[in-house]
């Protein structure tokens, strides 16, 4: 025990990345040796941290974009506009109700499809942005649509399968051109149960993302509705037309009066020079964070990362000795050095995903 061992293994993530460190034994079981790492350098600590994020976790053989789109999910997007991300046999070229989103509001077309016992996909476009929801007999079965909504991407987050396991469906699923959900039962790896309450997570989420949208088109196919009932957990519309309204009233509604006091609780932010990494599918992508809150940062970079996908990134706190891991989302863009041979730029980032642990880290040693 406490002897000093030199470390060396191979991660199974897109670039194949290496870790060499010492470590200090701290339990002998059997063949098995119980490793705490001994002052783990900025790198390995930078691409196990990154390893370690949901988002991150994908073996060489798939790229992100190819665990998104399942057999399950994925869109079949044309210049029509035309999605089928449920695999139906046959789903109709034209529209049997379309309309602008504001026209009838989310709530009122939910309404519609629920009092005329609708079978069929409702798709929601906004630019080239889709939302997808199934109806059967006016009840909401089944909801998919961005990355985050996805139900490999929302079973392998919630650590409800592990990426072997999710890797092995994803193979079944394509060779016998299944949905994702349903080779999953039928390999017993997810009981009903869970299947169920993601999807019903699933459609929850879609729907609160669609009643923030404000602007777009929506488009309703009639089509037979053909879903394993195993994996079908029927929503009456009517809980979640109340809870779209809701949403919809309170975007509406003008901001609170905040005082100063209060504002700089809430919303603290410190100034900083920080060194940042992004990881990407071509590799880490440099920057420095300028500001920084509980919810988000200010980053600078000179390359700029795909603005609709979710940002991996290691925060290097050198005063601190620490880093820092979390995914976020780019709510702003801004481009500086226009006139320059480089033009670089501002993102204004959101932390979708960010640990307790560092989110105190900040709160106790950055902010206050």
């Amino acid at each position: 025990m406490e002897d000093v061992l030199q470390v060396e293994f191979t991660l199974d993530d897109v670039h194949n990345s290496q870790v060499a460190e010492n470590g200090i034994v701290k339990d002998i079981r059997d063949r098995y040796l119980g490793i705490k790492f001994r002052d783990l350098s900025q790198h390995s600590r930078k691409i196990i941290g990154f390893y370690l994020l949901p988002s991150s976790n994908s073996p060489k053989e798939y790229t992100e974009q190819e665990l998104i789109e399942t057999p399950h999910s994925r869109y079949e997007f044309n210049e029509r506009h035309v999605w089928n991300p449920f695999r139906f046999p046959e789903i109709p070229d034209a529209a049997d109700l379309k309309g602008k989103l504001k026209s009838l509001g989310l709530p009122g077309i939910f309404q519609v499809l629920s009092l005329e016992h609708k079978s069929g996909v409702l798709h929601f476009i906004r630019g080239q942005t889709g939302r997808a929801i199934c109806f059967r007999e006016g009840k909401i079965i089944a909801a998919t649509g961005g990355e985050c909504l996805r139900l490999g991407h929302i079973l392998r987050n919630k650590r409800l399968i592990s990426w072997e396991k999710l890797k092995e469906a994803l193979e079944k699923a394509r060779d016998s051109n299944k949905r994702l959900g349903e080779v999953l039962l039928d390999l017993g790896l997810v009981s009903n149960d869970i299947l169920k309450n993601t999807v019903r997570f699933q459609i929850q989420q879609t729907v609160s993302d669609l009643a923030s949208w404000g602007e777009g088109e929506f488009e309703f196919r009639d089509c037979s509705v053909d879903f394993d009932n195993r994996s079908v957990d029927e929503i009456d519309t009517r809980t979640l037309i109340f809870e779209a309204a809701r949403r919809v009233d309170e975007s509406r509604r003008k901001p609170r009066e905040i005082t100063p006091t209060k504002k700089a609780r809430e919303y603290a932010r410190a100034k900083v020079s920080w060194p940042l990494s992004i990881l990407t599918v071509q590799g880490p992508l440099e920057g420095e964070v300028r500001d920084i809150s509980l919810t988000g940062a200010l980053i600078h970079c000179r390359e700029l990362p795909d603005p609709d996908k979710p940002m991996p990134m290691a925060i290097e706190i050198p005063e601190q000795q620490h880093s820092i891991f979390a995914t976020g989302e780019m709510i702003r863009l801004d481009i500086v050095d226009v006139e320059a041979d480089r033009p670089s730029f501002l993102l204004g980032v959101r932390f979708a995903e960010i640990s307790d642990d560092d989110l105190g880290f900040l709160s106790q040693k950055i902010l206050h």
